[in-house]
């Protein structure tokens, strides 16, 4: 009787020791060692999903109907459409007045096969100063062949420091469809000009 009782006493005195271990590790975790510095489990940051920050830039578009509204300067910013849709949306006016909604909204097309944007890159502001819009509508206009779209085709130069910028084509074929250079689009012999000018670049 007395060993079954020294039994029950000892097993009730394990089970509370281990009861208490367990709430002490709760309230107390073990510190871990990284190099010299001694971090509490509790403090450690987990580690989250960061942005995808390299890709396919898109060739842009927007009607030839639409581009020979525009008569001042048109200065373009980058838009997150969705998570895999970037493109350029742009203000015009030769002020400094602010406006929430863009005057420009370019559209997707397909996905370039030489621009690719990723890290060494800027996203800034681009334009297209007033007498370059002039040049394209005269090129837009009679006696030249009727064109339907006007593409925005991107180019990341190796001498631009990382400058994103984009040739202007124009073309009357569905910009939707796979584009073959030199045979459907025509050069306009403008580009955007990043913002600040790229003067000095």
């Amino acid at each position: 009787m007395r060993n079954r009782l020294g039994l029950i006493v000892m097993v009730s005195i394990s089970l509370i020791t281990i009861q208490f271990l367990s709430s002490w590790s709760a309230t107390n975790p073990p510190s871990y060692v990284t190099g010299t510095t001694k971090v509490l489990a509790k403090d450690t940051v987990p580690l989250l999903p960061r942005y995808n920050i390299s890709g396919d830039l898109d060739i842009l578009w927007m009607t030839a109907a639409s581009f020979k509204l525009l008569d001042e300067k048109v200065t373009f910013r980058f838009y997150i459409e969705a998570a895999d849709k970037l493109t350029l949306r742009g203000w015009s006016s030769d002020n400094d007045d602010y406006n929430a909604l863009p005057d420009v909204i370019l559209f997707n097309g397909q996905p370039s096969t030489t621009a690719k944007f990723g890290p060494t890159n800027y996203f800034g502001n681009l334009q297209l100063k007033g007498k370059s819009i002039r040049k394209i509508i005269r090129q837009l206009n009679p006696p030249n062949p009727p064109m339907t779209y006007v593409l925005f085709v991107p180019d990341i130069p190796g001498t631009n420091a990382g400058q994103i910028n984009y040739t202007i084509m124009l073309t009357n074929d569905d910009p939707s469809k796979p584009l073959l250079v030199g045979k459907q689009a025509v050069p306009t012999g403008v580009n955007t000009n990043p913002s600040p000018p790229r003067r000095g670049v």
